[in-house]
């Protein structure tokens, strides 16, 4: 009884196929971009199981690699669509299958599916840890670095308060009015009509940083803690071993721990110590007449601005520094130093601490360091109460 059961059931499914066929239809066209969707009309003369599935499948030439791109439930529909691979070649053949009973399509549909652009746009501009990076306002070469087929065209679209919205050059130089990581966009389509797109971002950075009213104000010693932007005042000195932003004025200090990875401005007559055990890369916007002395420059990325200054807005008020304060300002191969009212000494010293030469004078005492060889010294400087060393860097 078992046997005569499977053997009807058999019969039945050849008897359910037997005469019934799948026929295609003509494709609108027969080219293809990748990733395009395919659109196979088709005839289906016969009957079909409940629930039965249609797939559309393609395959390479000899019908093997085949890959089922596209499903329909139910009734028989007169389209099968998918969205073809992204590949390219010839000879790639598009079938449509009948799950029950199990039918293939009489023919195949033979079609070629053309290759696609691979753009790698680029700045040509420096890079820090935020990547391609430049200052407000500075001119920004982009390119594509692939070797593009002949008869391509470009379009760039860039991020808003670019100079231009977009553009058809295949290497335009633009401008950023305002900061922030800006996302330029380039789409290559070549002489068949498929297209790619690829992204580039540069990190746009400036001189007239705005404080935030959120930022923690540092006018003694500290050292990390939950803000993640500081404000060092005059006499402040903070160590980072993170990633912040960190505004300092002069007369404050920064330190850099081990991990400093932040975004630091610096005016002229402040002090940024890199330290000597660092890991991780910082970038630091600071004014033209700050001499940094950095152990390991390599792990700072320095932009210098003509005249650093921030913006106070947000904290709500404007901030006057000390006006009586010990100033020690160098530029180039000079050091001035302001105390008014005051009588000021100070004193060159080697990296051994031998005493060079020293200097005393009232309200402004200039140094001149260009008689000395190229090289690290200290220079130590007294007026009234206030006392304080610097190293300094002679270059010529």
């Amino acid at each position: 009884m078992k046997h005569l059961f499977i053997l009807a059931a058999l019969f039945f499914s050849y008897d359910l196929a037997a005469g019934q066929k799948i026929t295609l239809g003509d494709l609108s066209k027969y080219t293809f971009c990748p990733g395009e969707i395919v659109k196979v009309p088709f005839f289906y003369d016969g009957l079909i199981c409940d629930s039965a599935d249609f797939f559309l499948q393609i395959s390479d030439t000899n019908g093997s690699n085949y890959k089922i791109i596209s499903k329909s439930f139910g009734i028989a529909p007169d389209t099968m669509q998918g969205l073809l691979p992204v590949t390219h070649g010839s000879h790639y053949h598009l079938r449509v299958i009948l799950g029950c009973p199990t039918i293939i399509s009489d023919t195949s549909k033979e079609i070629q599916i053309l290759s696609i652009p691979n753009p790698k746009p680029v700045a040509n501009i420096r890079t820090t840890r935020y990547g391609y990076t430049a200052l407000v306002n500075d001119s920004i070469p982009l390119a594509d670095t692939t070797a593009e087929e002949m008869n391509s065209s470009y379009f760039w679209a860039f991020d808003q308060d670019a100079n231009l919205n977009w553009t058809t050059s295949p290497s335009p130089t633009i401008v950023y009015g305002s900061l922030g990581m800006k996302k330029n966009l380039l789409t290559v389509t070549n002489s068949e009509g498929c297209k790619s797109t690829q992204q580039v971002s540069t990190y746009i950075v400036g001189c007239r940083p705005q404080i935030p009213a959120s930022a923690h104000i540092v006018t003694s010693i500290e050292k990390g803690g939950s803000s993640k932007i500081i404000w060092i005042q005059n006499g402040g000195d903070y160590t980072d071993d993170t990633a912040r932003t960190i505004f300092v004025e002069s007369g404050g200090t920064l330190r850099l721990g081990q991990y400093g990875s932040g975004t630091y401005y610096l005016k002229a007559g402040s002090i940024l110590d890199i330290g000597s055990s660092r890991k991780w890369r910082a970038l630091a916007l600071v004014d033209k007449n700050l001499i940094l002395t950095l152990d390991n420059s390599s792990l700072v990325d320095t932009f210098y601005c003509n005249d650093l200054q921030f913006d106070y807005t947000k904290v709500g008020v404007t901030y006057f520094p000390d006006e009586n304060r010990l100033q020690i300002l160098p530029s180039g191969n000079t050091i001035s130093i302001k105390h008014d009212n005051s009588e000021i000494s100070a004193t060159v010293f080697s990296p051994l601490g031998v005493k060079l030469f020293s200097k005393t004078d009232r309200n402004t005492l200039n140094l001149d360091l260009s008689t000395l060889a190229e090289g690290m010294y200290f220079v130590e400087v007294s007026s009234g109460k206030r006392h304080e060393v610097r190293k300094i860097v002679v270059m010529h």
